[in-house]
């Protein structure tokens, strides 16, 4: 009989371990289930926001490109206000008087890049058209990143050039103007 309540005694010290261990198991999965909810609304309010940043991020890139669109556009249209065409006025003025046009310059100019003030004069040059496509841009830095002035002419140009600027000529020909 003694032997009974010893069994009876392990069997029932096993059990209430058995019941321990298997609360103490379910205070930890409350806990995590708890933990993972937190996590689980933390990871969606983060998606919500990177899908906000991400389309903030395309607008905001479509306006960076429209602006480029209109840099460049304005930068075309400061480089024909600075290449003058053929100025009618001087054509006529020459013809009323009679007086013979002034003789090209002997320095001409074609393509290739020119820092002004070192591989040619600083002032005003008359160009034109030699080559099918035809393209000069004005730089304030060898690199050719910051963009003073450029045109593509399709026929005779004027343009005027400062000390410390680099000149690019492709497919036309200059001579300095006095």
């Amino acid at each position: 009989m003694k032997r009974d309540w010893l069994v009876v005694v392990v069997a029932v010290v096993a059990a209430a371990a058995i019941i321990g261990t298997y609360a103490l198991m379910q205070s930890q999965n409350a806990k995590t289930r708890s933990e993972l909810g937190r996590v689980t609304i933390e990871r969606n309010t983060l998606r919500e926001k990177a899908d906000s940043n991400t389309i903030n991020y395309r607008a905001i890139v479509a306006e960076r490109n429209k602006l480029q669109e209109k840099l460049a556009k304005l930068s075309t249209r400061i480089g024909n206000l600075i290449a003058h065409p053929v100025e009618p006025a001087t054509a006529a003025s020459t013809a009323s008087t009679g007086a013979a046009a002034p003789a090209p310059a002997t320095n001409t100019y074609s393509d290739g890049v020119y820092l002004v003030g070192t591989d040619m004069p600083a002032g005003r040059y008359k160009g034109d058209v030699t080559g099918g496509v035809s393209y000069w841009a004005i730089y304030s830095d060898p690199n050719g990143a910051n963009i003073v002035a450029n045109s593509l002419p399709s026929g005779p140009f004027y343009v005027e050039v400062r000390n410390g600027q680099y000149l690019d000529l492709r497919g036309v020909q200059i001579a300095q103007v006095e």
